[in-house]
């Protein structure tokens, strides 16, 4: 009887263990814990690099013309380097789009004739599109898009005057229904005030202006702030459906008739 006493004492002092099925719903809790952490942490790094964090910043770029002519040598040089204007007949230039993200680029030459070029993406290397209402092909978004390709050039005339050329991009494709021509209505080129003049601008969506990147040798400031004016009112018409606009406008001297008596 005394050593039945003895081990019903003990056992009432034993420290009790959970069963197994009580156990079971605290591990449980930790699996699924765990397993929670995880989802947060692969959610978070698998969305910091998506194309919706892109999106939300705004798109930035530039515009670089290169202009080549055979007494200045075989390299191409920007435009604003000392030395490269004014362009001649037979020079040729070309057109360097460099972008903070993938976009989609156009490029437009309005020629000291007067002519509205369509250039990228509508012409490879050659101008077999000359009209601007022709639906640009599609393509897909790039960081850095050349017009022509690398070594190849858009030729200039023998008339002189002022060259345009424009540079609109988006990172959207362009909707096929627009119709360009009915955006790019400049008037006549405007008269050379001095042979190197050379003017950038630049507009992004949102601007509230358009702003001067670079101007030389313009002449009187009036009669330079009449010439901009239809330009600018261009840039910012256009964008409603581009979220970049630059343009550069520069000299092109005229061929000079020689007598052949």
């Amino acid at each position: 009887m005394e050593r039945q006493r003895k081990t019903v004492s003990q056992d009432k002092i034993r420290p009790t263990q959970p069963t197994r099925s009580q156990r079971w719903p605290w591990k449980l809790f930790i699996v699924f814990l765990s397993a929670g952490g995880i989802f947060i942490c692969a959610a978070v790094i698998f969305r910091l690099p998506t194309s919706q964090k892109q999106t939300e910043q705004s798109l930035d770029g530039s515009l670089i013309v290169y202009v080549r002519t055979s007494e200045r040598g075989v390299e191409p040089i920007p435009i604003e380097k000392a030395g490269a204007l004014p362009v001649r007949a037979n020079g040729i230039m070309s057109l360097e789009a460099n972008f903070s993200q993938p976009a989609r680029a156009y490029f437009v030459w309005f020629d000291c004739e007067g002519r509205v070029l369509p250039l990228y993406p509508w012409n490879y290397d050659t101008l077999d599109v000359t009209d601007i209402n022709q639906p640009p092909p599609s393509r897909i978004g790039a960081k850095i898009i050349y017009s022509p390709p690398i070594g190849g050039g858009w030729s200039f005339g023998k008339k002189g005057g002022i060259e345009t050329v424009l540079l609109l991009a988006r990172r959207e494709p362009l909707d096929s229904n627009l119709s360009l021509g009915s955006l790019l209505n400049l008037p006549p080129p405007p008269k050379m005030q001095h042979r190197e003049e050379l003017v950038g601008f630049k507009v992004n969506r949102g601007d509230e202006s358009v702003s001067t990147l670079f101007s030389n040798n313009r002449g009187m400031e009036e009669d330079a702030r009449t010439a901009d004016e239809q330009v600018k009112t261009m840039m910012l018409r256009l964008r409603e459906h581009f979220e970049l606009i630059r343009v550069v406008r520069f000299t092109h001297e005229e061929e000079l008739q020689t007598d052949q008596n």
